[in-house]
């Protein structure tokens, strides 16, 4: 990996359907789909997803109401499943 600054990061919000911001932004920005909870992180001059932290945690407290619940919802049906899993060895 090349070393790079990372300063005045700049965080953007919009749906899913929107067109990232493009031009003058600057290496690290992040963008949060506010209807997914997805997060993109700007580097090498393109938008991609930010895959180092789980959705669930992520922007927690960003993502709308609706999404939280939805988010909440999926995490508790994954930690039963990996519970049966591991009750099963």
């Amino acid at each position: 990996m090349t070393v790079r600054l990372v300063t005045t990061i700049q965080r953007w919000e919009g749906l899913s359907t929107d067109v990232k911001p493009t031009g003058d932004i600057r290496e690290g920005s992040r963008f949060l789909e506010t209807d997914t909870g997805i997060l993109s992180v700007y580097q090498n001059d393109s938008w991609t997803r930010d895959w180092s932290v789980p959705v669930s945690t992520r922007d927690y407290i960003e993502t709308s109401a609706d999404n939280r619940r939805l988010i909440e919802a999926l995490t508790l049906k994954i930690d039963t499943l990996i519970s049966l899993k591991i009750e099963e060895a």
